[in-house]
């Protein structure tokens, strides 16, 4: 009769550590896909945070863009204010001084044609042959009166 007990122990004994055994085997694999959920979700983070720098820089860029459009604009129309002066100046003015006043026209007209035509899709190709042709991007900028926000986003653009 004790050997059946023992027996019996013994059997109960080794069901509690196969049972203790799955359990912790169950808790390891859970573990290791909480591992996969953080190193998914880490990744995400940084995708977000990515694209969070993308668009500051894009806003940044815009804010440029804003400031240069507001100077163009003040800038027209302090030329406005002077070309209607010069149009009631030239109404009392004699000839010599006339020509003198056109030559500062012709200059403005000359100042207008380097504008950057916004519209213009050649504008692309051209910031992208400079960038093939090994300019820096301060240079491209200056060269066609964007900023390099604009320029690094025409880059990116065409996958380069």
């Amino acid at each position: 009769m004790e050997t059946e007990y023992f027996l019996f122990a013994l059997m109960i004994f080794g069901m509690v550590v196969a049972v203790l055994f799955l359990i912790f085997k169950g808790f390891k694999k859970a573990g290791s896909q909480n591992g996969k959920d953080r190193s998914a979700l880490e990744e995400q983070e940084k995708k977000v945070m990515l694209l969070y720098f993308e668009v500051e820089d894009m806003l940044n860029s815009l804010k440029e863009y804003i400031g240069h459009t507001d100077e163009t604009i003040r800038l027209k129309t302090e030329k406005l204010e002077a070309l209607s002066d010069n149009i009631h100046l030239k109404s009392t003015l004699d000839a010599s001084k006339r020509e003198r006043i056109e030559s500062d026209g012709k200059q403005e007209e000359k100042e207008r044609e380097r504008e950057v035509d916004w519209k213009d899709e050649s504008l692309h190709k051209k910031v992208m042959e400079c960038y093939q042709n090994g300019e820096d991007e301060d240079e491209i900028a200056e060269k066609y009166r964007i900023s390099r926000s604009e320029v690094r986003f025409i880059i990116k653009l065409s996958g380069k």
